[in-house]
């Protein structure tokens, strides 16, 4: 019942979350603001020739996706416009893709109750169940991501980095957010290995609401994994070849974009109210990699005053979205101020550049609009 109860508790307010989210997707025009920013990046518009998707990541020359049903994963050979379908329903026996990360050697996918690796130079399929639950320091944990925001991270042949989050609590009870929120996971053995790596301090001291995503990015060639949390500036840095956790203190380029602003949780059944804190709040949406680059982005749904200079209640149409640039060596670089009608989830990058889809772009016979942004 315990169980239960905190699944059902927090998934009313994901499900406002991600319908915010889409509304706030098709509110909006252009996909760069007319206001100078610090870096002007070049556009283009690119035609790719792929469904709508669930996850997508770029991986060298390649796109890789699942579809929005979560019924298969592509692969998309950018310089021919080709696809193949890697797995498909008869594969997955009919289970979803929750998330998949990419090697050179192999692909591995998480299902509902199975992982599986696929050799991408055989093509050979193998399988391992898994138990969604389990414990660690007689703690029950599952997989996957609150704010339903989920990558999984390929770190050796047997072993993945996961998402986790406890069972335990709700995310309305400061304890959800002491615990950790990564692991490693061994495929073979069915070992869960927890990183000492926990919500930052702003969460212990106060409740944001839904804004509970853990958004992370990988650097394989340095075997680190950046994390970013939705209502916190900081920047946690993984490295798994020695298990150890950094902090950076990552400051926007002015402290009134980024307000998270607290949730007063004896509101949390009313979705008007928690509609209005994510018009309200500023939270990142997005944490990608660059591996030709090795730049980190990150992007930010700027806060709101409650009300214009008018006077008047401001809404989901007066928000922005921008897009922070970090160098190699997690240095600022700057950013770029764009609008708020792509789909921060849909976002990839490839050959350093950043890929953006909006649903308002016409959808080409069998194909989706990118915007392609190249930071010079």
């Amino acid at each position: 019942m315990k169980r239960q109860n905190s699944l059902s508790q927090n998934y009313c307010c994901c499900l406002v979350t991600m319908l915010f989210i889409s509304i706030l997707g098709i509110s909006c025009n252009n996909d760069l603001d007319s206001k100078s920013s610090q870096i002007s990046p070049s556009i283009s518009i690119d035609s790719l020739p792929i469904p709508f998707v669930h996850q997508i990541e770029g991986i060298g020359d390649k796109v890789y996706f699942s579809t929005s049903d979560q019924y298969q994963l592509g692969i998309l050979d950018y310089s021919q416009k080709e696809v193949r379908v890697l797995l498909d329903s008869a594969i997955t026996k009919g289970e979803k893709i929750k998330s998949f990360d990419i090697s050179k050697d192999y692909l591995v996918a998480r299902l509902d109750s199975r992982f599986l690796r696929v050799s991408l130079e055989s093509n050979k399929i193998e399988t391992f169940d898994y138990n969604m639950y389990f414990t660690i320091k007689e703690r029950e944990f599952t997989f996957g991501s609150m704010g339903k925001f989920e990558r999984l991270h390929i770190i050796d042949s047997s072993n993945v980095v996961l998402s986790i989050y406890s069972m335990e609590y709700s995310y309305w009870q400061s304890d959800f957010f002491k615990q950790p929120v990564l692991c490693r996971y061994n495929l073979v053995t069915g070992e869960q290995s927890p990183y000492d790596l926990k919500y930052p301090d702003e969460y212990s001291h106060n409740n944001f609401g839904s804004l509970v995503s853990v958004l992370t990015a990988h650097d394989k060639e340095h075997q680190k994994i950046f994390c970013a949390f939705q209502a916190s500036d900081d920047l946690a840095i993984l490295d798994y070849a020695t298990n150890k956790v950094n902090w950076i203190d990552s400051p926007t380029m002015d402290e009134s974009e980024f307000v998270s602003l607290p949730f007063d949780t004896t509101h949390k059944d009313d979705m008007n109210f928690v509609f209005d804190h994510l018009t309200w709040s500023g939270y990142y949406n997005n944490l990608l990699y660059s591996e030709s680059t090795n730049q980190l982005f990150r992007i930010l749904d700027e806060s709101l005053p409650k009300r214009d200079k008018a006077g008047e209640y401001t809404s989901i149409n007066n928000k922005k979205r921008t897009v922070q640039i970090f160098s190699p060596t997690l240095e600022f670089v700057g950013v770029e101020t764009l609008n708020s009608n792509f789909l921060p989830k849909r976002a990839f990058t490839l050959e350093g550049d950043l890929f953006l889809f909006s649903p308002q772009r016409v959808k080409q016979r069998n194909s989706l609009i990118y915007s392609r942004l190249k930071f010079n």
